[in-house]
């Protein structure tokens, strides 16, 4: 998680911008968080330890912490945005279910190797990318 906070701050000072002690907290929690989280679940949290945030501050945060792509923004068409932190981890792509919400993450090397050769053929040098494909999963086919 030390990492993951040093990476933030280098980020910041890059922008002229600096670690304030609630952006500190704020980064904390996300970073010991594991899995999908909502702007909601990380402010519940930092309540439930007894710190007061604003929920503009956390959201603030979350959009620096996408645009510095320290974060992964996952739009489950439901009204609200899930994010998951990348740095460190596997890159994956996601599968998710348009009725329940469920998200399923998958891996793909030929898909990966795929979408390297298209950027080498277009001369085009890819920072990042994201792929989410939208469905009905199993589950809710089964339920009619």
């Amino acid at each position: 998680m030390q990492r993951d906070v040093q990476e933030f701050m280098k980020r910041l000072k890059a922008r002229r911008q600096r670690l304030t002690t609630q952006r500190k907290k704020i980064v904390d929690k996300i970073f010991s968080t594991h899995g999908h989280f909502s702007a909601d679940d990380i402010l519940h949290e930092l309540r439930k330890d007894g710190y007061r945030a604003s929920r503009a501050t956390v959201y603030r945060t979350l959009a620096l912490l996408t645009e510095c792509n320290l974060l992964e923004t996952i739009d489950i068409e439901k009204g609200y945005k899930l994010y998951e932190h990348v740095l460190g981890h596997r890159h994956h792509d996601h599968f998710i279910c348009t009725k329940c919400g469920r998200i399923v993450e998958f891996s793909n090397d030929a898909l990966e190797d795929l979408q390297n050769e298209i950027s080498r053929r277009m001369d085009f040098r890819p920072i990042s990318h994201s792929l989410k494909i939208y469905g009905v999963c199993s589950k809710c086919q089964q339920e009619r």
